[in-house]
């Protein structure tokens, strides 16, 4: 019995290793999202900026304006253009 948990012990170690390796190995990319519609009035556009925090793009195409917001936890802090709230 005592051989066998050290046999499982072995193999789930490797596999810890092997899937460590395959996720420091592979390149990490910034999750980012857009909603751009064609027919819509506005396109919105998310970006991740340093720090960790999001970024909030707001494009309003009938006058054409644009506005930018960081988004800090819960937080939507103006950072260019006028504030559409």
């Amino acid at each position: 019995m005592k051989n066998a948990t050290s046999i499982w012990m072995a193999v789930l170690t490797f596999t810890a290793v092997i899937l460590a390796a395959i996720l420091l190995s592979s390149h990490s990319q910034n999750a980012q999202a857009a909603m751009i519609n064609a027919q819509a009035d506005y396109s919105l556009i998310t970006s991740g900026v340093n720090g960790g925090d999001e970024a909030l793009f707001i494009v309003d195409k009938a006058s054409q304006k644009m506005v930018a917001y960081q988004i800090r936890g819960t937080e939507l802090i103006p950072l260019a253009g006028t504030s559409f709230r």
